[in-house]
């Protein structure tokens, strides 16, 4: 069964479904009441926590949002995309990443996946809005080639690329060691202290605490385990 978490950042809600076995992956929604707006990034499981915080938050999803194109962030996707009459909005990096997403689901977790019959590829300068607010994008080359995180107020959604005191996996077809170092220097070059950091998997942290561990022999641990 799928964990919930709940937690007020600024202006938004913020709810947090965790799957299952094999995946233990971060769904995170991202509600604005006062627009009466919901985001929501990476649906990596099909699960009835997830459909039932979306409902039960009685507001209207404008964005499918997945910060790559592994089979642990799209499980839910094609489903939702059809149903909630979304695109899937996807790195223009991650088009071959995506496709092939069926075929390692199968290999590495034994599971069946359907990909959204509409997905969307977009650069750094598309406009993605959260009601009245942008939603920045900023490209994280290095877990996969098209890896995005998403800005929005006073949080960033990270998936894979950087999690809480370790990064994410290079190891896997089209990941690359040293562009995930690079990424994770920009990302964390210019965000306030107080920014909340919402990884893919695991615990939260913020962008102060993550800077600390960085500086103080994250990143060097990084470089030497880069294949």
């Amino acid at each position: 069964m799928a964990q919930v978490h709940h937690r007020s950042v600024g202006a938004y809600t913020v709810i947090t479904i965790v799957s299952g076995p094999p995946w233990n992956q971060n769904c995170h929604l991202v509600a604005a009441p006062a627009t009466g707006t919901l985001l929501f990034v990476d649906p990596g499981a099909d699960s009835p926590e997830l459909e039932d915080a979306i409902r039960a938050l009685g507001l209207r999803p404008t964005l499918m949002l997945v910060t790559h194109g592994h089979p642990d962030h799209l499980g839910a996707a094609a489903r939702l995309s059809a149903d909630l009459d979304l695109d899937c909005v996807v790195g223009r990096g991650d088009e071959r990443v995506v496709r092939h997403a069926p075929a390692y689901a199968a290999a590495f977790g034994k599971v069946h996946l359907e990909l959204p019959e509409s997905i969307r590829y977009i650069d750094a300068d598309a406009d993605l809005r959260l009601g009245d607010e942008a939603v920045t994008i900023l490209p994280l080359p290095g877990h996969t080639p098209g890896s995005l995180s998403f800005h929005v107020g006073s949080f960033v959604l990270t998936g894979d690329t950087l999690f809480r005191e370790t990064v994410g996996r290079t190891d896997l077809p089209a990941g690359d060691g040293t562009a995930l170092v690079n990424s994770i220097d920009l990302l964390l070059a210019s965000l306030p202290d107080a920014t909340h950091l919402l990884p893919g998997h695991g615990q939260p942290w913020t962008a102060g605490e993550a800077r600390s561990w960085w500086r103080g022999g994250g990143r060097m641990a990084a470089l030497a385990e880069a294949p």
